[in-house]
């Protein structure tokens, strides 16, 4: 099986770009028909941060200034991407980082959005078989100025915002997220990751 790369593409229209890997070398190859266009001319769309689910059969990217989400089917032999029916998906405005979960042993898998302009984390499960985005009980999510997310197999998902490091619970059943103590106050991250076993 092929592995694949996928970057947000933010020149006009808009678009991801998607590469195969060499398994020996590490170099890459563009996918035929790459980049894949969230947009078409003349109305580009802004895109800005990507993830691709567990499964390796979807990939989605944030559209900020829309505040919306793209999804992309993957190929697995090809890695030419095909748009999921129904995308783009509404988010909030200033949609921008974006993290995927999936607890082990759990189904649906979740992806949940950062709006940094409502203050907000929308929350969506994907349907296995389509990859279709479907908005989560009680989503939106408060989370101010939120701009940074994390999560991974974990039951928790960590967002920096306007007032610091915020910790989110994630329900198995449903993807709702509840805060989890009061946020870290500082200032300045701009990307988060998470080492873990």
């Amino acid at each position: 099986m092929s592995r694949f790369l996928f970057a947000a593409d933010e020149d006009a229209p808009g678009g991801v770009l998607a590469f195969t890997i060499d398994a020996n070398t590490g170099v890459l190859t563009t996918v035929p028909g790459s980049p894949f266009a969230v947009g078409s001319n003349p109305n580009p769309v802004s895109v800005s941060q990507i993830v691709v689910d567990p499964t390796g059969s979807f990939v989605y990217v944030t559209l900020p200034v829309r505040g919306q989400v793209a999804g992309f089917s993957i190929d697995a032999s090809s890695g030419v991407l095909t748009p999921i029916p129904g995308s783009p998906f509404s988010a909030e405005s200033g949609a921008f980082a974006i993290a995927v979960n999936n607890l082990p042993g759990v189904t649906p898998t979740y992806v949940y959005v950062a709006n940094q302009m409502a203050d907000s984390i929308s929350g969506y499960s994907i349907d296995a078989t389509t990859g279709a985005l479907t908005p989560v009980a009680s989503s939106p999510f408060a989370a101010p100025g939120v701009t940074a997310l994390v999560t991974g197999n974990l039951d928790h998902l960590y967002a920096y915002g306007a007032s610091g490091m915020m910790v989110f619970s994630i329900d198995p059943n449903s993807g709702a997220l509840g805060p989890v103590g009061s946020p870290i106050a500082f200032s300045g991250a701009t990307v988060l990751t998470y080492v873990g076993p």
